[in-house]
């Protein structure tokens, strides 16, 4: 078939199907190119918002034949031969969803982004050489959702330094596994890697705290679980579990628990042993320098800071999915806990979106964490 009867047959009401026509040598688009301006006018082609070049063997974005559609809102150039991207396409100032899935990408080029200045959606799923993302991604005003789920080479710590992700942006990013917030000591997640020994094993974990509303059904005798029944709800107030399960975390982090009279705050506790546990209503001050360190470090003569031996331990935080809830907590507690290397609510957002980018808690909770950096 040749290109002619292609567009006739492709170029419908506001969209242009080109999908899955294996094409990409330079003549075979310089004809399909032909096509398209013999088949339809300047007006019509103005009228096309959807562009979808997937499944085709483009090695390289085919400029010429995206130019043709001045006002494109959505590109489709998944399932390509895409290798290498040297420049950015040509403006295109409309376009709101740009898919880019199942290619062979490994990088694209600084200033990529500046081209989509619109954009609102971009998914490079089950692109799996891609391994970062370019800076101008931080120019993007407008993006609510990207997609790197199975992007199996790109992980936020290989974002630029200098990149700061917006909290409304949703990151979709394998979020049925495990995230380590604080090398080797805090994990986060959702309820089923609380129920898989082999892999809390791997992980390190000796205690379990869980913010869900259920109990933890398979529970390991070994380990130490600490239950608060947190629902995800816009109106709960969270703040109230912050003391116990912020006293938790430090106990089983070797850190100091502070001790304060009891409360009504609802809480489960399966230990070993005797764990330390306090029920008090939330305390937002975090604990003294000087009390931390009399606790927790030893002080060498040269004034270097080393950590007390212990056994080597590790906390894993779950809610059901490890988007809301348990974010929300964990988020709170490197803020007013960890002060030291996480002054403000935003350095300490910042670090567990990008160890675990799929993160949404509720509106109610994201007020009360910003809430908590205004205090």
């Amino acid at each position: 078939m040749d290109p002619t009867t292609i567009v006739r047959t492709s170029l419908l009401r506001e969209s242009c199907l080109l999908r899955g026509r294996m094409f990409n040598r330079e003549n075979e688009i310089d004809a399909f190119c032909d096509a398209i301006l013999a088949e339809s006018t300047p007006e019509i082609r103005a009228e096309i918002r959807q562009l979808d070049l997937s499944r085709n063997d483009f090695e390289g974005i085919p400029q010429k034949l995206i130019a043709l559609f001045p006002n494109l809102d959505q590109l489709d150039l998944s399932r390509n031969l895409l290798t290498k991207v040297v420049h950015p396409p040509n403006l295109m100032p409309h376009c709101l969803v740009l898919l880019m899935e199942n290619t062979d990408i490994a990088c694209l080029p600084e200033d990529f982004f500046h081209a989509f200045p619109a954009l609102e959606v971009i998914s490079f799923a089950c692109s799996q050489k891609l391994r970062t993302l370019p800076a101008s991604f931080d120019d993007l005003k407008h993006i609510k959702t990207v997609d790197l789920t199975k992007c199996l080479s790109l992980h936020p710590r290989t974002f630029p330094r200098d990149l700061v992700i917006n909290p409304a942006v949703e990151l979709v990013y394998c979020p049925d596994d495990p995230s380590e917030i604080l090398d080797g000591e805090l994990f986060l997640g959702p309820r089923t890697i609380a129920e898989q020994p082999a892999k809390l094993a791997q992980m390190g974990v000796s205690h379990i705290l869980n913010v869900c509303t259920s109990p933890n059904k398979r529970k390991d005798p070994r380990l130490t679980y600490l239950q608060l029944e947190i629902t995800d709800h816009p109106l709960c107030d969270i703040s109230q579990f912050f003391q116990v399960a912020f006293d938790f975390l430090d106990a089983a982090l070797g850190r100091t628990v502070s001790t304060t009279p009891a409360s009504t705050t609802p809480v489960s506790t399966t230990t070993p042993a005797a764990a330390p546990a306090s029920t008090t209503p939330v305390d937002l001050t975090p604990p003294s320098a000087a009390a931390t360190a009399t606790a927790t470090v030893a002080i060498p003569r040269d004034g270097s800071t080393v950590a007390s031996p212990r056994t080597r331990t590790a906390v894993y935080v779950h809610c059901e999915r490890g988007l809301s809830r348990s974010p929300t907590v964990v988020v709170a507690y490197l803020f007013l806990r960890h002060r030291d290397r996480f002054p403000t609510v935003t350095d300490a957002w910042n670090h567990v979106r990008m160890r675990r980018p799929c993160i949404k808690p509720n509106e109610g909770f994201l007020k009360l964490l910003w809430k908590l950096g205004e205090s």
